[in-house]
C-alpha cells in the first residue's frame, strides 16, 4: 500500500512539474492555429482571384475564337 501511495505522490508531483510545460505547448499550438487560420484566409482569397481571372481568360479566348479572321 505504501508503495502505491508513494507512486501516486510522485506522479502528482510529475504532473505539477509538467503543467507549465504543457501550458507552453498549448499556447504554442494556439498561436500556430491562429496563424493557420490567417494563412488559410489569404490562400482562399488568392484562389478566388485566380478563379475570377481564369473566367476572364476563358471569356476572352471564346471571343477570339468566335471572331472571324479579317485577313
Amino acid at each position: 500500500m505504501r508503495r502505491t501511495v508513494e507512486r501516486l505522490r510522485r506522479r502528482g508531483v510529475e504532473r505539477l512539474a509538467a503543467a507549465p510545460a504543457t501550458e507552453k505547448v498549448v499556447d504554442g499550438l494556439h498561436r500556430a492555429a491562429a496563424g493557420l487560420v490567417e494563412v488559410t484566409s489569404e490562400v482562399n482569397a488568392y484562389a478566388g482571384l485566380l478563379e475570377e481571372k481564369t473566367g476572364e481568360l476563358r471569356s476572352k479566348t471564346r471571343t477570339l475564337k468566335d471572331t472571324p479572321d479579317s485577313g
